[in-house]
């Protein structure tokens, strides 16, 4: 334990710092900023301590951009199942934080924001980079902590105990509060760097009590992202159940597939539920196109519950059917967030690995599994042939399911992207699938992927729009030093050409002008400015053959697929046409 340092806000900002990495906060995101060098200073001086011990490894990263710094510590954590702190200096730099802070609260991901800030006196007297940082992120936060500023006479266990209190927050340890982001606001006077002589501090830290430290760790040794779950009402022994896999993690995943092959119930498999791009025969792949055909309607009628595991379901369909669905439906999560648009099911707070362990009844496959098996089949085989032809989104999307090498991680923007992969991805080698559907924005997606890619040494591969690239263009400089395989593959559509099936067609040049706002811009250029690597395939063999060869090296590439704007929706409206009469 350091006995002398140059200024009491130095040493608070070691004690705060230092905290966080013995309660397994590895990864520190920092912003540039003055008011917050104490962390910074104490940041890395701990991180050679450690390292010369050989400790803990700490991993510092900066970014010149705050909202894409916040996204790309969201990515880490999401990844590496494990907080991640920010770092920020005072004023607006908090503020940009806040998309990403939204994102991290709605999918129970703990991020850990310690912005430094100006002292009270410094507060509405107009004072340079001065706003009020208090309750900045308002209920969009697991828990707020404001600091004391730095003095001799506030006691350092004070200060440990509440660091502490936030990390039990941080990670769901606290009863009846999901895991999720936590706000540290740090209000330092200067001098920020510290003074010229070293001061001894020795008496001050004999204050902190070593059992107190003990007990304290004690206390936190255990806390995961686990919570305390309530007893479950388990489902009625019935062969025609149903069940729905939304956002679940790759364990979760496993336990559901398990419970569905000793039932014999069905699984209708989002996107985002780790088990869309299994091709295990008990998973129905296709469900949203499924969902369109009349031919499913009969066969789902049949279906008396429906227990659904995780929420925030991609298809617009899937979602309508479970609204209209008359039987019991039961959404199982161990969060207390509510997951039920329809407000019509009984949630059912427990871990899930914990709910299907406890199902007792073992069955076969019924009628209507069946008829969805055929349906699934039928449709594999006609989607090959409506795709087989031509360069579209579509085709890229199919393409793209099929050759991700194992082993490697697909993340999934949002709007018209991972409609698509939910859509149309073939099954092919059960990658892990990530996405930022919390909130579902457009804004950081490739600040997250990128931070994602980071647990992923076989590579990443991003799936994202080109008005979405566009929100966030400047993370392109995150993705410049990344040392794995990172392919980003960008469907130029020339603006939010989703907006093309909104039902206002006889007003085309309001949807224009106010929905899909095109841009005509390219991504060459960017990729020269950030010293990217850049494709330009024209054809489905073109991109096969640059896809392969940029997720075989060590750097970033970016594939723009640039089609016209109507191709993508035009083609989906043609589909589901089609879907609709196609027979069991």
């Amino acid at each position: 334990m350091i006995q002398q340092i140059t200024h009491i806000t130095n040493l608070w900002a070691h004690f705060i710092v230092n905290t966080l990495i013995t309660r397994g906060v590895y990864h520190f995101c920092i912003a540039p900023g003055s008011r917050s060098a104490p962390l910074t200073l104490a940041l890395t001086a701990l991180k050679s301590q450690y390292l010369e011990s050989d400790q803990k490894n700490i991993e510092l990263h900066t970014h010149f951009d705050e909202r894409g710094l916040g996204f790309y510590a969201l990515g880490i954590s999401k990844s590496t199942q494990t907080p991640v702190a920010i770092i920020t200096t005072s004023g607006t730099a908090v503020a940009n934080l806040h998309p990403a802070v939204i994102e991290s609260y709605q999918t129970q991901t703990p991020l850990i924001i310690l912005s430094a800030d100006r002292p009270p006196e410094l507060l509405g007297c107009g004072a340079n980079q001065a706003i009020n940082q208090q309750q900045l992120f308002s209920g969009n936060v697991a828990h707020f902590q404001q600091l004391d500023l730095p003095a001799r006479d506030l006691p350092l266990y004070q200060l440990v105990k509440s660091i502490n209190q936030c990390m039990e927050y941080a990670v769901g340890a606290v009863s009846g509060i999901d895991p999720g982001p936590v706000h540290i606001n740090c209000p330092f006077r200067e001098p920020l760097y510290g003074d010229s002589d070293l001061q001894d501090y020795s008496d001050y830290i004999a204050t902190y009590d070593e059992m107190a430290r003990k007990q304290a760790a004690e206390q936190l040794s255990s806390a995961t992202w686990s919570v305390d779950y309530d007893i479950a009402k388990f489902p009625k022994h019935s062969s025609n159940t149903l069940i729905i896999a939304g956002a679940i993690s790759k364990a979760e995943s496993d336990e559901v597939l398990a419970l569905s092959r000793s039932t014999g119930w069905p699984i209708v498999a989002d996107i985002s539920s780790q088990l869309r791009l299994n091709g295990d025969t008990h998973i129905f792949h296709y469900a949203d196109l499924i969902m369109a055909s009349k031919a499913s309607f009969e066969p789902l009628n049949a279906i008396e519950q429906v227990i659904q595991f995780g929420g925030r379901i991609t298809s617009k369909r899937i979602n309508q059917w479970v609204g209209r669905f008359k039987g019991e439906y039961k959404i199982v999560s161990r969060f207390h967030e509510k997951l039920d648009p329809h407000h019509k099911a009984l949630q059912v707070k427990v871990p899930i690995e914990q709910y299907c362990n406890q199902v007792t009844y073992k069955g076969r496959s019924s009628s209507t599994s069946n008829i969805l098996t055929r349906l699934n089949k039928k449709l594999d085989c006609w989607i090959d042939r409506e795709l087989a032809d031509g360069f579209s989104e579509l085709s890229v999307v199919r393409t793209l399911s099929c050759i991700l090498p194992a082993g490697t991680a697909l993340f999934v923007g949002n709007s018209l992207s991972i409609r698509l992969m939910d859509m149309f991805a073939a099954p092919a080698n059960r990658n892990p699938v990530y996405s930022n559907r919390g909130a579902s924005g457009i804004d950081g997606v490739l600040a997250t992927a990128i931070g994602s890619a980071l647990n992923h040494p076989r590579g990443l591969t991003l799936l994202i729009g080109d008005t979405s690239l566009l929100h966030d263009l400047n993370s392109l400089s995150l993705a410049r030093n990344i040392a794995t395989p990172l392919v980003i593959i960008v469907l130029n559509n020339d603006g939010g050409s989703i907006f093309n099936l909104l039902p206002i067609d006889n007003q085309q040049d309001l949807k224009e002008a106010f929905f899909r706002c095109p841009h005509g811009l390219s991504f060459e250029a960017a990729c020269q400015m950030f010293s990217i690597n850049y494709v330009k395939p024209n054809s489905l063999e073109s991109f096969k053959l640059g896809y392969l060869e940029a997720i075989d090296n060590n750097h970033c590439t970016l594939i723009e697929i640039a089609v016209p704007s109507d191709q993508a929706t035009s083609k989906i409206k043609q589909i589901i046409q089609q879907v609709e009469n196609l027979p069991c």
